[in-house]
């Protein structure tokens, strides 16, 4: 802050011709001249030769950006999982469902193959899941085959609701 607004206008002219974007306020009565743009403090600090305490911002930012793209890809890691853990529980509630109705065997052998696989192996991901079918499949393989049972379990509920 600045006890003169004369002084703020000449700082804010002097940092401007060193093409740095600032702006200028007024805060409770006194004029307070800033920088528009985060990244620029390192310029100034540059500006005024406070090299040890520009590295020193630098490395804040560095260690700030990197801390924040861990969390990033961890925060991203941990809803995948709760993702596949919900999509994993929805399929034994179906090849349960089926299973209580006795109609598991009216499968076909591969659909019957993929629902022993998720009941035994209910946390395992769809592409690991599929390295355990003979022969192997991909992801998307097992993915159309637990759509399949999804489709199955869910007709059986529309055929339940019909019944008198």
């Amino acid at each position: 802050m600045f006890n003169h607004e004369e002084r703020a206008l000449a700082l804010l002219q002097l940092l401007r011709k060193n093409d740095l974007d600032c702006g200028m306020t007024v805060r409770r009565n006194a004029p307070v001249v800033y920088l528009k743009k985060g990244g620029q403090i390192s310029n100034l600090l540059g500006l005024m030769g406070a090299t040890r305490g520009m590295m020193r911002y630098e490395n804040i930012l560095a260690q700030r950006s990197l801390r924040e793209n861990v969390m990033r890809a961890t925060n991203c890691d941990h809803n995948n999982t709760l993702r596949q853990l919900s999509a994993a529980q929805q399929q034994i509630a179906a090849i349960q469902k089926i299973q209580d109705k006795g109609l598991l065997s009216s499968l076909s052998p591969t659909l019957q193959e993929a629902a022993n696989l998720r009941l035994s192996y209910p946390s395992l991901s769809l592409e690991d899941l599929g390295t355990l079918f003979d022969p192997p499949l991909g992801k998307s393989g097992v993915n159309h085959r637990f759509r399949k049972i999804m489709q199955f379990a869910q007709q059986m509920n529309h055929t339940e609701g019909d019944a008198p």
